[in-house]
């Protein structure tokens, strides 16, 4: 069981509150796995980041890598929750997101979220045959 959440929005000044928004959610997708976190973020200049670690949600959006976003103009950011069933924390490999070509990817069951410079997408299939499928 999996969190997944994000937020779109106006990227620069409103910075603050869209980063308290995300650690409060964050925090409240703990509920969901404290394992491992990861975020893809895609700024106004179309640049796509990313991080991903071990450990709950919190700690990484609360921590330095995330907060020094607000200098990047960020408008869009998905964020994950893990809770490992399948696959060590510790083997950052295992975390979310996972990249395939141009995209970031996180999932939860059959839901997956995929984010690029070109756009954002929602569907209805795993993340591993999705992944599969944008490699070849």
């Amino acid at each position: 069981m999996c969190g997944v959440f994000g937020y779109i929005g106006p990227a620069g000044r409103d910075w603050r509150v869209a980063h308290r928004l995300l650690v409060e959610l964050a925090a409240a997708h703990e509920v969901r796995g404290k394992d491992a976190a990861g975020f893809a973020a895609l700024t106004s200049r179309g640049e796509v980041l990313w991080r991903r670690q071990p450990g709950p949600a919190r700690a990484l959006f609360e921590g330095p890598e995330f907060t020094a976003l607000r200098r990047r103009q960020i408008a869009m950011v998905i964020g994950h929750a893990r809770h490992a069933t399948a696959g060590a924390p510790a083997v950052n490999g295992n975390n979310h997101p996972h990249r395939a070509a141009d995209w970031l990817v996180v999932h939860y069951a059959e839901s997956t979220f995929m984010l690029s410079h070109r756009a954002i997408l929602a569907c209805e299939v795993s993340a591993g045959r999705i992944a599969r499928f944008m490699s070849t």
